[in-house]
């Protein structure tokens, strides 16, 4: 090997590679000598090459090394990949709660009523309606709503019974208290409810029939309690499914006749209706704004008490007996049943 020229400094090697070239405009100067060879610091010791090795060679860093793959058929633990859940993308829908709605719900209807009695004779109303609804509705924490539920029906109807005859003013009208709680689930939510309702229906039938058979005014006034649940299925962001399916039971009934309208001197007669239930089926599309959907209602009443009256007597009688004289006639209500079925259009305010 070359031995390094002899210095009085020990890093003047270091010190002559480093330099930079002389500039032309400077005095001559003797040539600096060649870096010494890398050979040059085998000849000196471990510490002595430290401050040479410090200023010649960069810091090094060593690579990271890779991780150890796992063997294949080596298990992999439950953490390995970790699951992330999809985000939706842009802002959530402000309309995705299947819950019951606060605001005020107006509605019309078109539908077909029929209301029949089996004895004495076979006598039936029927005819095409028109309806509006209105239903005003408060929510509270945990679920819990409060509804007010209005409907008024009318329409001209046709008899059938003791002859016939036609175009006979209908008209319906309820109103309805109902409390309840939902119950909501990740695709689909169920609320319950209950509630007080009362129901007036006006029939003026006045006229000859066919058979020169007299009509009369018959107005019935029905209190029930309504029991129901209300199903929810969303469809998208902006949409669902509306249903509800209701039970009515009849607390108390009282149907009265106008016998006046045939025979000025005989009383209007009232019987009392003592049991009957009711049932309610409807379903919707429903939007933020607006829904539409078929519904039928069904009521089924029992026969009334009897009433004796006196004829030709504008009093009542007391129920003292069939033929007990004053009071040799008598009213009854026969069982009946009447069925509404039709389409509906709702409109949400708030």
């Amino acid at each position: 090997s070359v031995a390094p020229e002899p210095t009085a400094d020990r890093y003047a090697v270091s010190s002559r590679v480093m330099s930079p070239p002389p500039a032309l405009t400077s005095p001559p100067m003797p040539q600096a000598q060649p870096a010494a060879s890398s050979l040059a610091y085998a000849t000196l010791s471990e510490e002595d090459n430290k401050p040479l090795l410090a200023q010649a060679e960069p810091a090094y860093l060593p690579p990271l090394s890779a991780p150890k793959r796992p063997p294949a058929d080596a298990p992999v633990p439950a953490t390995a990949y970790p699951v992330v859940k999809a985000q939706p993308e842009g802002p959530v829908p402000s309309y995705m709660d299947l819950g019951t709605r606060s605001g005020i719900d107006a509605g019309v209807q078109g539908y077909y009523y029929e209301y029949r009695e089996y004895q004495p004779v076979d006598a039936n109303l029927h005819g095409a309606k028109l309806g509006f609804t209105g239903t005003g509705t408060m929510t509270f924490n945990h679920g819990v709503f409060g509804m007010i539920d209005g409907r008024y029906g009318f329409g001209d109807v046709n008899y059938h019974g003791s002859g016939f005859s036609k175009n006979h003013d209908d008209e319906v009208w309820e109103i309805r208290g109902l409390a309840g709680m939902d119950f909501n689930y990740r695709t689909f939510s169920m609320s319950p409810y209950f509630g007080i309702g009362y129901r007036n229906d006006y029939s003026d039938d006045r006229g000859i029939t066919t058979t020169n058979a007299a009509g009369y005014r018959r107005e019935n006034d029905l209190w029930y309690v309504p029991l129901g649940v209300m199903p929810r299925f969303r469809i998208d962001s902006r949409s669902r499914i509306t249903s509800k399916f209701e039970t009515d039971l009849v607390v108390h009934g009282n149907q009265r006749t106008y016998l006046t309208d045939f025979y000025p001197t005989d009383p209007i007669i009232n019987n009392t209706q003592g049991s009957g239930v009711g049932l309610r089926a409807e379903i919707s599309y429903e939007t933020p704004n607006w829904s539409i959907g078929p519904f039928i209602n069904y009521w089924n009443i029992d026969t009334s008490t009897v009433t004796f009256y006196k004829e030709n007597s504008p009093g009542e009688c007391a129920a003292i007996g069939a033929g007990a004289a004053p009071c040799t006639n008598s009213g009854v209500e026969p069982h009946n049943y009447t069925i509404e079925t039709g389409v509906q259009f709702k409109y949400h305010f708030f």
